[in-house]
């Protein structure tokens, strides 16, 4: 189902909770009674965009979720969120984000999706992941620390893209064996051209490249 963003912000999303079957869900710019989308037991996929202010304690209610998606909209964190069985996480252009810390109640994460973020400091992963194979940080210019990876023993892929981490500190921390494909892009052409290399000698491969 698409409830998608309108000139009005006045429809209600109770009607939501008589949707009991309902296991794929895009709501775009409503708030009103979102909470009503805790009710939706079988709800299996869920994309919030432009969700501003709202707590999100209900995602707490759906017991099979497996991929949250929060796009736009604004708020400092998502502590809210107890992770549950969220499975793929996408956090995209949230206006303001600028704490990640409960990352490590998504204990049954595979894939990490972080885009877009003015304002966000660090991610540490503090405890052992063990379904996480693919994660993605890009376009976090203020973003200086991403740490924790040695806590992520299933990890494959590890994109990072347009950040203010030094790639010289990240590169020494401990590393899971099963990483293969390593990419660490500034957005500068000479200096990508090295760091690509560098990871080709040290074993990773860009991902990208039918060559590599």
């Amino acid at each position: 189902m698409y409830i998608l963003d309108t000139k009005t912000k006045a429809l209600n999303l109770d009607y939501l909770s008589s949707y009991k079957n309902l296991d794929y869900l895009i709501v775009a710019g409503h708030t009103k009674n979102i909470e009503a989308i805790g009710s939706l037991k079988r709800l299996e996929h869920l994309n919030l965009n432009g969700i501003s202010k709202v707590p999100l304690s209900f995602v707490n209610e759906l017991p099979v979720l497996h991929t949250l998606n929060i796009i736009l909209g604004g708020r400092d964190n998502i502590n809210e969120i107890e992770g549950n069985n969220i499975e793929n996480l996408n956090l995209t252009w949230i206006r303001g984000l600028n704490d990640l810390e409960n990352i490590n109640r998504f204990h049954k994460l595979k894939t990490l999706l972080v885009q877009d973020h003015i304002r966000l400091p660090k991610i540490h992963f503090g405890k052992e992941f063990t379904n996480l194979t693919d994660i993605k940080v890009l376009n976090c210019k203020t973003l200086g620390s991403l740490t924790g990876i040695e806590n992520l023993p299933e990890l494959h892929q590890l994109r990072v893209y347009r950040t203010d981490i030094d790639f010289e500190k990240f590169i020494q921390q401990p590393l899971p064996l099963k990483l293969k494909i390593l990419a660490f892009y500034t957005a500068k052409n000479k200096v990508d051209a090295q760091l690509k290399s560098r990871l080709k000698e040290l074993g990773y491969i860009d991902g990208l490249d039918r060559n590599s």
